[in-house]
């Protein structure tokens, strides 16, 4: 197989599932960050996004088309039974069979190999970038609300002190 040669992986199909596995696993970091809570809201929005397993699902669809399109066309076998016999120069016929194998030109099918892998790039390029928008959608939710949070919390703590000056300047 092509891709096999050109990346030096066994089997392609299972490096695939193993990446969508490692994307849904709790062990590999799906992004960098040291933030615990923000790293679960970023597993819980890969895992639970349906356009992004879509588009791993069609990438995965290209790159097993890679497996396809490098080899050979299956050969054809043809038979036929005559129900009154044929009379050919060699004598009667009752029944013939044949079988063909077409050969592409030298070079089209490593050819049809990179474009299936070209276009199984392309497709991985799409399924990582709905990744970065959904974490930057969540990381700028998550920001967001940590900073209103943090807010809240000055604005409270603002108010028991203006509370107790208010109290020292009556006294």
């Amino acid at each position: 197989f092509l891709i096999s040669k050109v990346l030096g992986i066994d089997n392609p199909v299972e490096m695939m599932d193993n990446y969508y596995e490692i994307m849904k696993s709790e062990e590999e970091p799906i992004d960098t960050c040291d933030d615990p809570i923000l790293y679960k809201y970023l597993q819980i929005a890969a895992m639970n996004n349906q356009e992004l397993e879509a588009a791993f699902n069609q990438w995965k669809a290209a790159f097993e088309v890679i497996l396809e399109v490098d080899v050979l066309p299956d050969p054809d076998f043809t038979f036929a039974y005559f129900i009154h016999s044929v009379e050919t120069r060699t004598g009667p016929q009752r029944a013939s069979f044949s079988l063909t194998q077409t050969f592409p030109w030298m070079g089209k099918l490593r050819l049809r190999g990179g474009r299936a892998y070209e276009e199984s790039n392309v497709y991985k390029a799409k399924f990582e970038a709905i990744k970065l928008r959904i974490f930057y959608e969540v990381k700028k939710v998550y920001y967001e609300l940590s900073y209103l949070t943090k807010a809240i919390q000055i604005v409270k703590e603002n108010v028991v002190l203006l509370r107790y000056i208010e109290a020292v300047a009556r006294n």
